[in-house]
């Protein structure tokens, strides 16, 4: 499965995706002109309407947080994940995220 959000704006927050954590192997791909623009991929487990979010991270721990092009392996499963651009005037981000619901070695 995947999930992309397009054209996303500088402080910009993508729709929520629900019901992430079926699918344990996530990878995530940002592109497009960041100028000055940072992409943060968060997540949480809150079910309620004003969900915390927090910022995932790489396997080695590394916050998923990118100021270029990027493609990374995220770590937590969690139940809802979006990403959240922030500064810069860019306006061509696009974040693509694979879910599958094994994982490959």
């Amino acid at each position: 499965l995947i999930v992309t959000w397009a054209a996303l704006d500088a402080d910009d927050t993508g729709q929520p995706y629900a019901c992430a954590a079926g699918f344990p192997d996530k990878c995530v791909q940002i592109t497009g002109t960041f100028d000055t623009t940072t992409v943060i991929l968060q997540g949480t487990n809150d079910t309620g309407a004003s969900p915390t979010y927090a910022t995932l991270t790489d396997p080695q721990g590394n916050a998923i947080s990118k100021t270029a092009a990027a493609i990374e392996q995220v770590l937590e499963n969690v139940y809802k994940i979006r990403p959240s651009v922030s500064g810069g005037a860019s306006t061509a981000i696009t974040v693509k995220l694979l879910m599958t619901t094994v994982a490959r070695r």
